[in-house]
C-alpha cells in the first residue's frame, strides 16, 4: 500500500463513518492518541485519526486498525466497502490493536441497554470503596447525571480504578443483573484465558 492509498483509506472512513458511533471510537482510541483531551473533545472522527496519523499510531503498517475499528463498531459492511481490493482486512479472532481490557467493556456495553444504566449505577452506588482516605461508594449521588450510558459507567469506573485490566470482579458481581447474561459471561471467560 503506498500513501495515496492510505490518505484514500482514511477519507473513505472519515466520510462512511457514522457519527453514532463516535462515542465508541473514543472509548477505543482512548490509548492511541497523544492528547487525552482531544479524544475527549472530538466531534468527529477527523479530529481522532488526525491525532492518530501525527502520534504515529495510524499509519500504513497499522491500517487494519481502521478495519479493526469498523468491526467493532458493528459496521462490517462500510469496512467492506471501503477495505474491497486492498487486502486489508481483520477478523474478530485476529490480535487487536486496542486494548484488550477497553474491547472487553465495548463488547459487555453493547448488551447493556439504556434501561438497564440505572440499574448498574444503583448497584455501584451500594458498594463499598476502600481508600486510604476513608470509605466512601463507588458510585456519589452528584456524578448520577454524568453517566448517560455503560460506556460513560466503565470509564468512571476505570477512572476510580474499581475495575482495570487485573480487576474485572465488579462486572462479574453485576452480570447477573443483565438479561443476556450468557453473552456477557461468555466475553469474561474470553477476557480471563487472555
Amino acid at each position: 500500500m503506498n500513501m495515496k492509498q492510505f490518505a484514500d483509506i482514511i477519507i473513505q472512513f472519515c466520510r462512511k463513518f457514522k457519527s453514532s458511533k463516535l462515542k465508541d471510537v473514543k472509548y477505543l482510541c482512548h490509548e492511541k492518541v497523544r492528547d487525552r483531551h482531544v479524544v475527549e473533545n472530538a466531534k468527529t472522527v477527523n479530529v481522532i485519526l488526525d491525532d492518530m496519523v501525527s502520534n504515529g499510531t495510524l499509519e500504513i503498517s497499522t491500517i487494519r486498525l481502521l478495519a479493526e475499528l469498523l468491526h467493532r463498531c458493528g459496521l462490517r459492511k462500510t469496512m467492506r466497502e471501503i477495505f474491497h481490493g486492498t487486502g486489508v482486512s481483520w477478523q474478530p479472532d485476529g490480535a487487536s490493536y486496542f486494548s484488550s481490557f477497553r474491547c472487553f467493556l465495548h463488547d459487555v456495553s453493547r448488551h447493556i441497554t439504556p434501561e438497564m444504566v440505572p440499574l448498574l449505577k444503583n448497584y455501584c452506588s451500594l458498594q463499598p470503596l476502600f481508600t486510604p482516605w476513608g470509605n466512601r461508594t463507588m458510585l456519589e449521588p452528584t456524578e448520577y447525571d454524568e453517566i448517560k450510558d455503560s460506556l460513560d459507567l466503565f470509564s468512571m469506573l476505570e477512572e476510580k480504578d474499581c475495575i482495570g485490566p487485573m480487576n474485572i470482579n465488579l462486572i462479574k458481581d453485576f452480570s447477573p443483573l443483565i438479561p443476556k447474561n450468557k453473552a456477557i459471561m461468555d466475553y469474561i471467560d474470553k477476557y480471563e484465558r487472555l
